[in-house]
């Protein structure tokens, strides 16, 4: 078996930009994905709830 890595040095500053507007897209995805478990009859406690579990 092979395995080949391609790695790229990058500026400090362009990866926290991308790791920034990353976490931002992550939390308009996790957003939009409860306003999808509200109308359709979730409990918001019980999603806030379970998130929180799932994260950690």
């Amino acid at each position: 078996m092979t395995i080949t890595m391609h790695i790229q040095t990058v500026d400090q500053a362009k990866a926290i930009k991308t790791i920034k507007g990353k976490v931002s897209d992550i939390d308009k995805m996790k957003v939009e994905e409860q306003k999808k478990a509200v109308r359709s009859g979730y409990d918001m406690d019980i999603l806030f709830l379970t998130m929180r579990v799932s994260v950690f």
